[in-house]
């Protein structure tokens, strides 16, 4: 009886790491076509003998903004130990 809180709870906390997991799986595809126009243009600078210092500061700061995975909320555990 104590637990159905908790259930309810951990219900909503699924829906809402589901949700946050489709927003981050679209966020990694972004960063991904982001890094991959950055590495052509970073190519054809190459061939050209056109200095990459400026492309790798953008592929840096795309790095560095990468989104993190979602983390889901848990509100129950499996510990059975009694403090």
């Amino acid at each position: 009886m104590a637990q159905k809180p908790l259930a309810a709870l951990g219900a909503h906390a699924l829906a809402d790491h589901e949700r946050a997991k489709g927003d981050y799986e679209i966020a990694e595809g972004i960063l991904d076509a982001q890094k991959g126009a950055v590495d052509k243009r970073m190519k054809a600078a190459a061939s050209q003998g056109a200095n990459l210092d400026s492309h790798a500061a953008e592929l840096r700061r795309l790095i560095d903004e990468a989104p993190l995975p979602p983390v889901q909320r848990r509100y129950k555990t499996n510990d059975v130990a009694v403090m």
